[in-house]
C-alpha cells in the first residue's frame, strides 16, 4: 500500500501546503491518548481454512529443525503485516515516552504526527522554542527533529533533522555532520549504530543535547549558502547537474529547467546564491513532483524527494563537489544540445529527400 490511505492520520499544529492534516492544539498534539498513533497493535496467530495453525518448518544454522508460526500484525481490525514468527515490535506509546521526555524536559513541542501506508509508517516532528533563525534579512527557517518508525520491519527508527523555509514551506532534510563536517554524528547515524531498540530512545536523548549545542553551527553553514555567490549559468549548470545524472534526458531536462526557474523566480529566490540554488531544489521536490498530494507529501519527507534536497544540501556545502556537479552539468547540457543538432539535421535531410521525391513525381507528372 502506498500513499495516505483512509485508516492513517495526520495531526498538526498549522495548515500545510498538503491539506491533508487535521488541525489540533498544542496540548492536544503533546499527549498521546486521542492522537492519531493512538492506536492498538498486536501479532496474531493465523490458520488455515480447516483451523490448522498456519506455519513451516525452518532449519535453523546448527541444522536442528524449528515450527515457525505465521503471524498477522493487526491495528484494530487492519491488517498491517505478515510474517513467520515475529520481530521486535516498539508500540507507539512506547516511543511517545521517549518525545514525552523532550516535552517535558527539553522545552520542545510536537508539530505534526501521524502515519501513512496504512499505518504501516508513522513519524513525529518536533520543534523548540529557539528553533527559528534567519540566513537573510526577513528569510527566516525553523529547524525540526523527527522520528520515523515502520511497524511492517520495512525501516528502522530513526531520528533526523530537518528545516522548513517560512516563506515557501520548503523542507529539507540534513545531518549535523553536513554542516561543514565540523561536528561529528547526526541523529541519523547515532540510531543506525544502535542494536538494541531500547537502547535508540535512551541514546537520541544525548543526541538531541549534542544537536542543540550544536544547532547555532547548522545555522550559519546555511547563512553562509545564502552569501556564497552563484551566476545564472552556475545554477543552470548545477540545476542540470543533479537532474541528469549520468545523461540528460529529456524528462531529466525539464526537470532541470523547471529547478533552474525556480532557483531564479521562486519565492523568496533571486538566482545569485548557492541558498538560492538549494531552495530550487527544495521547492521543486516540496510542491511539484506529484499532483496527488499524499504521494507529494510522502516523496518531499520520506522518500525521493527528500532524499534528492539532502543531496543538494551535501553538494552546495562542498566547494569540490559542487564544481564536479556543475562540470557534469555544463557537459550534460553540451552533448544533449548535440544529439538536438543531429536530431534536427536527420530530420531536415528526411524533409528535404520528402520533397525532392513529391518534386521528381510531379515532374514525372507533367512530363506525361
Amino acid at each position: 500500500m502506498h500513499g495516505i490511505s483512509t485508516i492513517d492520520r495526520v495531526d498538526s499544529i498549522d495548515s500545510t501546503w498538503t491539506g491533508l492534516e487535521t488541525i489540533r492544539t498544542q496540548e492536544e498534539l503533546n499527549t498521546f491518548e486521542g492522537s492519531a498513533l493512538d492506536t492498538p497493535l498486536e501479532f496474531v496467530p493465523l490458520y488455515t481454512g480447516q483451523g490448522i495453525p498456519a506455519q513451516r518448518i525452518e532449519i535453523q544454522s546448527n541444522g536442528t529443525e524449528k515450527t515457525v508460526q505465521l503471524n498477522a500484525l493487526m491495528s484494530g481490525e487492519h491488517t498491517l503485516n505478515t510474517s513467520y514468527g515475529s520481530y521486535p515490535l516498539v508500540p507507539n506509546k512506547e516511543m511517545f515516552e521517549t518525545i514525552s521526555y523532550l516535552i517535558q524536559e527539553m522545552g520542545y513541542n510536537i508539530k505534526t504526527v501521524g502515519s501513512i501506508h496504512g499505518r504501516r509508517k508513522i513519524f513525529w516532528t518536533l520543534e523548540s522554542n529557539d528553533s527559528e533563525f534567519e540566513v537573510g534579512a526577513g528569510d527566516k527557517l525553523v529547524s525540526r527533529i523527527c522520528l520515523v518508525s515502520s511497524h511492517d520491519s520495512s525501516e528502522a527508527s530513526r531520528w533526523f533533522e530537518s528545516c522548513v523555509r517560512i516563506v515557501c514551506a520548503n523542507t529539507f532534510k540534513y545531518s549535523i555532520q553536513a554542516a561543514k563536517g565540523q561536528i561529528g554524528d547526526g541523529l541519523n547515524e547515532s540510531l543506525r549504530k544502535s542494536k538494541e531498540v531500547q537502547s535508540r530512545f535512551s541514546d537520541v536523548i544525548g543526541k538531541v543535547n549534542q544537536f542543540a549545542a550544536n544547532k547555532l553551527l547548522i545555522h550559519e553553514g546555511l547563512k553562509t549558502l545564502a552569501n556564497q555567490s552563484l551566476s545564472k549559468e552556475e545554477i543552470t549548470q548545477f540545476s542540470a547537474g543533479i537532474s541528469g545524472l549520468k545523461e540528460l534526458s529529456t524528462k531529466s531536462l525539464n526537470v532541470a529547467q523547471r529547478i533552474d526557474t525556480l532557483a531564479n523566480t521562486g519565492k523568496g529566490n533571486k538566482g545569485e546564491t548557492r541558498f538560492d540554488a538549494l531552495n530550487g531544489v527544495t521547492e521543486y521536490y516540496t510542491h511539484e513532483t506529484n499532483k496527488d498530494a499524499s504521494k507529494a507529501f510522502i516523496s518531499s519527507e520520506f522518500g525521493t524527494g527528500s532524499q534528492a534536497k539532502s543531496k543538494a544540501l551535501e553538494i552546495l556545502m562542498s566547494d569540490e563537489q559542487l564544481e564536479k556537479v556543475c562540470a557534469q552539468g555544463e557537459r550534460l547540457l553540451s552533448e544533449f544540445d548535440g544529439v538536438q543538432e543531429r536530431k534536427q539535421s536527420a530530420k531536415l535531410a528526411k524533409l528535404r529527400v520528402n520533397e525532392r521525391a513529391v518534386l521528381e513525381a510531379r515532374l514525372a507528372e507533367l512530363s506525361a
